[in-house]
């Protein structure tokens, strides 16, 4: 019994994850919903992302149309789910250092990239990296602001959505209410708003 709950929880995981990919597949307007959208998905989950665990489970085409038959409705509503957030963001233009501290695929804990931030909000942001970063996981962010007194914040974050830009990728993150993020809380508006 507990190896099929183990079972079925690996499978929920491995659903999860290629929701996400689904999400973040750049020609998935494209393609969403016509006669070749598993083929097109396939092909570019095995050209991009072929180092993802989840991905090297796949074995024909036909895997990725059954996810895709299985989870019509869910693929269907994810731009309304894509964009659910607690507050609004805010442009920003700040660095931040983002280090992965877990993830799915073992080759990228310990990666780190420096990233700007595009814009940011007190429980989330989007940022730019040169770097591709897992869609899954654990991040540790470190952001220090611009300006006196000089402030640090080591904050931990969760990956929600990678997009490929121009020369490098645009990922969404979801600040956790872990380490400095009472601090964060206390001085979000000061600190990033009233500039």
């Amino acid at each position: 019994m507990i190896s099929s709950m183990i079972n079925h929880e690996q499978a929920v995981r491995d659903n999860l994850q290629m929701l996400k990919l689904h999400l973040g597949w750049p020609d998935r307007d494209k393609h969403m919903g016509r006669p070749d959208e598993g083929l097109f998905f396939y092909d570019w989950l095995q050209r991009e992302r072929a180092q993802a665990a989840v991905v090297q489970k796949i074995r024909r085409v036909e895997d990725v149309v059954a996810f895709i038959v299985a989870n019509r409705v869910v693929l269907g509503r994810s731009v309304e789910v894509r964009n659910a957030r607690r507050e609004s963001r805010h442009e920003t233009n700040l660095q931040v250092l983002v280090n992965v501290s877990e993830a799915s695929d073992a080759d990228f804990v310990g990666l780190s990239s420096r990233c700007t931030t595009i814009d940011l909000g007190l429980h989330g942001m989007r940022v730019r990296s040169e770097k591709r970063l897992p869609e899954d996981g654990k991040f540790r962010l470190t952001v220090a602001p611009v300006g006196f007194p000089i402030t640090i914040y080591d904050l931990v974050g969760d990956p929600r959505w990678v997009t490929n830009d121009e020369g490098g990728y645009q990922m969404g993150i979801q600040i956790a209410e872990l380490d400095d993020w009472e601090r964060w809380q206390a001085e979000f508006d000061t600190r990033f708003l009233r500039r």
